[in-house]
């Protein structure tokens, strides 16, 4: 008779569904700090790239001011911020169409080569941006006449930026550049 007193008493029932109750309560806070620490290393990410793609701004404001108004071998020497690979041929790149770059010593299978490897090895403009390296491109220039038969000029440019701290935070901005005559 003593195992039917235990058969019909509640107590084990009890002790099961406080069991389960403590593991559906686990789960459900293991999952809360799931999405917590997800969110918060998404949004460490997030800034990351964020301060990156300000970087590579801020290099493709450098080389606009550079197409508009050109640059001195002075003033390169005088900005130790700038370095500046093949100042021939970054003129021609600033003046003549892509055609004529080769007739001004530029290599056109290195400076039309689009790839992240050839903007790193072949750029046109390296800068330092705190701890962001910056490889500025020109890759394409085309020339346009106006009506009034003013010569202006049209600039497929890539810049490329990348931390000095951490080789997988990086970010690649490739944008066209008219210039007005």
């Amino acid at each position: 008779m003593c195992e039917m007193e235990i058969l019909k008493s509640n107590k084990g029932i009890a002790l099961i569904l406080a069991l389960i109750l403590g593991l559906v309560s686990v789960a459900f806070l293991t999952g809360i700090f799931l999405m917590i620490s997800t969110g918060a290393r998404m949004s460490g990410i997030e800034r990351s790239y964020t301060a990156a793609v300000e970087a590579a701004r801020g290099g493709a404001t450098l080389t606009c001011r550079y197409l508009r108004r050109g640059i001195t071998n002075s003033q390169v020497a005088e900005a130790e911020w700038l370095t500046v690979r093949d100042s021939d041929c970054l003129q021609a790149k600033r003046s003549k169409a892509t055609d004529d770059w080769t007739s001004w010593g530029c290599d056109t299978g290195c400076e039309t080569n689009d790839t992240l490897s050839s903007i790193e090895t072949c750029y046109d403009f390296y800068m330092m941006a705190g701890p962001y390296e910056l490889y500025s491109k020109v890759i394409d220039t085309k020339k346009f006449t106006t009506e009034t038969g003013d010569t202006g000029y049209i600039y497929t440019v890539h810049v490329l930026s990348k931390s000095t701290q951490d080789p997988n935070d990086k970010a690649w901005i490739t944008f066209l550049y008219r210039v007005e005559p």
